[in-house]
C-alpha cells in the first residue's frame, strides 16, 4: 500500500474522537474516496506502520455457529451497518489514551448498549413468555444502573477538576 495512504490514516486517527479506531471502520472511510481498496492489503499495510499501535481487537462472531462463509460474512455487514466492527483496533502510537477518552466512550457506549436495548424491547414478538419479557426488562434495568453508575463517575470527576481549578 501506498505511503499517502498510510499519511492518510495517521492524519485520521490523529484527529478522530475515537482514539482507538477498529481498522474497519478505517477503510471502510478510506474506500469512501477508494473504492479500489482491499481490505487485507490496507489492514497489512497499516498493522505494520510503526506510527500506528494494534489494541485488543473484537471478534463479533465468537461462540456463533454459521452453516456458511457468506452468512458469516453477511451477519459482519450487519453489524458494520450497525456502527459494531469486527477485527482488530489500532491508535497513532504517538496519541495518549487518557482517562477522559475513556470515560467518553464508556458514556457513549452505556447510552447506546441502553437505547438499543429498548429498541428490541419495543420490537420483542409477541410470544415471549412472561419469564422471558421480564428478563428483557432486568437487562434494560441492569444497563440502567450502568449508565447511572458511569454518570456518576463523570460527576465526581468534573467536581473534582472544578476543585482543582479553584484550588
Amino acid at each position: 500500500m501506498s505511503e499517502p495512504m498510510l499519511d492518510w490514516v495517521c492524519d485520521f486517527l490523529e484527529r478522530d474522537a475515537e482514539v482507538v479506531v477498529p481498522v474497519r471502520r478505517l477503510w471502510n472511510e478510506y474506500r469512501a474516496q477508494h473504492p479500489e481498496a482491499a481490505y487485507d492489503e490496507f489492514e497489512a499495510a497499516v498493522l505494520a506502520d510503526p506510527r500506528v499501535q494494534l489494541m485488543r481487537g473484537v471478534d463479533q462472531t465468537e461462540d456463533m455457529d454459521f452453516e456458511t462463509a457468506q452468512e458469516r460474512d453477511e451477519f459482519i455487514a450487519e453489524m458494520e451497518e450497525q456502527g459494531f466492527y469486527h477485527g482488530p483496533r489500532v491508535k497513532l502510537a504517538a496519541r495518549e489514551l487518557t482517562a477522559d477518552h475513556i470515560a467518553a466512550q464508556l458514556k457513549k457506549h452505556t447510552d447506546n448498549m441502553l437505547k438499543n436495548l429498548w429498541a428490541a424491547y419495543d420490537v420483542r414478538p409477541e410470544d415471549l413468555t412472561p419469564e422471558q419479557e421480564q428478563q428483557m426488562l432486568d437487562l434494560i434495568a441492569a444497563a440502567r444502573d450502568l449508565q447511572m453508575r458511569v454518570q456518576e463517575v463523570e460527576l465526581r470527576d468534573d467536581a473534582g477538576d472544578a476543585e482543582q481549578a479553584e484550588s
